[in-house]
């Protein structure tokens, strides 16, 4: 839809560009941050995502009665909140978790312990000489840690051979225990699937990242940077400042905010008091509508995001309300004006202000919780209200604009009485023209990816995870996946039924006012069968063995697929790739 090439020149030029503004933000951050007013609380870096490590965190939070409770709602989580749980405290013990978990954790967060470990062999004598990290070291409330990132993998897929090649590092650290900060800097060249070159080749962006420059045969070739500084004015506020992504839920799909997209600029301020926990996230995003080719033609757009916190009962029941503007300001000759001031009020609702300002700003709002079962089990799922009309709703007339998204889910750790065997199963549904807007301008996206679900909306969709650790090394990871959505198509002209959310919804767009339903339009059936077996053999390093097979039967036969991935690799200090969608 928005295909389009980048030339050399223009990529190098706007990865410079995004460069500088990381650093730009990151060199005044360091300046207003350095007053006397500020608090030596421990400041630290946040778990970067990953899927291992989470599942870890939240699997612990459900089955151990003696954890320390912490809010698993709101990721990524800071490192100083796992320090504080009881298995790892001072006063904890390894016999409160599977010894694994235990010493993964342990040399995990080492540096942020005030202490380091000691490795049996000295590698350069300068480097490794802790088994957590490359290279570490610690002054009084001091400390620095960087970290090699690298991962290497090749594979069979299609008529192609997909292959991935990632370079770079990771640093993070603490100055004097008042200014934390972490920084993740890649450079990628990539092959993949067949169905994955044609999202990226209609979305002019990688899942996850962004920009990227064609790389040999089928290829791209991208930078991808991410980095940010913390702090805290006083004891139960905390700031974040700088590009990185969020995830809202507990789920293994948020229809709030995922990680799924790439990482924006934020401004996030934590405030904990008490059983309340509440975040405010005031963000910067691409809108890549208006990229016109040259590099000159990107839109920023805005977002206020507001999230409230309970935990009822700490540790077994939590409740989240939150609320969510995207909006743009444009003048006279159609450029971006910046940040409306009046959504920077971290308290009031933003809806009131909406109307105060007499916009048509694009507005969210919702709930989710999360409830822990007798330390073995967690149900949790999640409303987002779009745009909702009760007497529309109640009549179920279908009336196109009542938009919403639900989630349910629910977590069984060790499963069937098997140790370290957990299971997952969730459901979503996303009704048509959710995340979406009259204008293109504002609706629920960044780099023309979803800010929640992949899929974007008109979709249901069934998960089905099993997670098995039978070794402190070995883990395998399966995932089914199951979904029914409706796409358009130019054999129904150019109507828009709800599942592009990039696409305006404007009147002589939509097929009809009303009988709008789950699965209009191109119907499309996509099952995703992905497993992967890994081995650990050194800290955060893992060697995977990965299956994928993808099976896309639609009503248009243009859209169908059968895709069958094998692939095998090394990676360290790096994340899984998500294949699913």
């Amino acid at each position: 839809m928005f295909g389009f090439e980048l030339n050399n020149g223009l990529y190098f030029r706007l990865m410079r560009a995004e460069l500088k503004r990381f650093l730009f933000g990151l060199g005044v951050a360091i300046l207003l941050l350095t007053g006397d007013s500020l608090r030596a609380i421990g400041q630290g870096a946040f778990v970067p995502f990953n899927d291992y490590s989470y599942h870890l965190l939240d699997r612990y939070s459900i089955l151990n009665k003696s954890v320390t409770p912490f809010f698993t709602g709101f990721k990524p989580i800071q490192r100083n909140s796992i320090i504080d749980l009881n298995f790892l405290g001072n006063g904890g013990s390894a016999a409160t978790m599977d010894p694994m978990h235990y010493s993964y954790f342990t040399l995990d967060n080492l540096t942020e312990r005030n202490r380091l470990g000691e490795s049996a062999e000295v590698f350069w004598r300068r480097f490794y000489q802790n088994d957590h990290a490359f290279y570490a070291f610690r002054d009084g409330s001091s400390f620095f840690q960087i970290d090699p990132v690298l991962g290497f993998s090749g594979g069979k897929a299609d008529d192609r051979m997909p292959f991935q090649n990632t370079r770079g590092f990771t640093l993070r650290g603490s100055i004097d225990g008042k200014i934390g900060f972490y920084s993740y800097i890649t450079e990628n060249q990539i092959r993949f699937p067949e169905y994955y070159r044609e999202f990226v080749d209609a979305r002019s962006a990688i899942p996850g990242y962004g920009f990227y420059k064609p790389f040999g045969d089928g290829a791209y070739d991208f930078f991808n940077a991410r980095g940010y500084v913390t702090f805290s004015p006083v004891k139960p506020v905390q700031v974040l400042f700088g590009h990185d992504k969020l995830f809202v839920g507990n789920g293994y799909r948020s229809l709030i905010w995922s990680d799924h997209g790439k990482e924006h600029l934020m401004l996030r301020l934590q405030t904990q008091i008490g059983k309340i926990r509440y975040y405010n996230v005031f963000s910067e995003l691409a809108d890549l509508d208006y990229l016109s080719g040259s590099g000159d033609g990107i839109q920023k757009k805005y977002s206020a995001f507001h999230y409230l916190g309970l935990d009822l009962k700490p540790g077994v029941f939590n409740l989240g309300f939150f609320e969510q503007i995207l909006f743009q300001r444009l003048d006279s000759s159609g450029l971006s004006r910046g940040y409306d001031v009046n959504y920077l009020n971290p308290i009031i609702f933003y809806r009131a202000i909406e109307h105060g300002l007499n916009s048509s700003d694009n507005a969210i709002l919702g709930m989710d919780f999360k409830w822990n079962i007798r330390n073995r089990y967690s149900v949790y799922g999640q409303l987002v209200l779009d745009e909702f009309v009760k007497k529309e709703m109640f009549d179920r007339s279908g009336w196109w604009a009542n938009k919403w998204a639900v989630q349910t889910g629910a977590k069984w750790i060790n499963a069937f009485n098997v140790k370290n065997l957990d299971m997952q199963l969730e459901a979503n549904w996303v009704r048509p023209y959710t995340y979406s807007h009259s204008s293109e301008g504002i609706t629920a996206t960044h780099y023309n990816q979803a800010l929640a679900h992949p899929l974007g909306a008109n979709f249901s969709e069934q998960l089905l995870v099993v997670r098995y650790q039978p070794l402190p090394k070995w883990n395998a990871r399966f995932l089914i996946m199951n979904a029914n959505r409706g796409r358009d198509s130019s054999a129904f002209g150019l109507f828009n039924y709800g599942s592009d959310i990039t696409r305006n919804y404007s009147p002589a767009n939509r097929p009809r006012e009303r009988g709008i339903h789950i699965g209009d339009g191109v119907s499309e059936h996509l099952q995703i069968f992905d497993m992967l077996v890994s081995y650990q053999f050194f800290h955060n390093a893992f060697w995977d063995v990965r299956f994928i097979y993808r099976r896309s039967d639609s009503g248009g036969a243009l859209n169908d697929s059968n895709t069958m991935f094998f692939s095998t690799g090394l990676r360290l200090n790096l994340d899984l790739t998500r294949y699913d969608f």
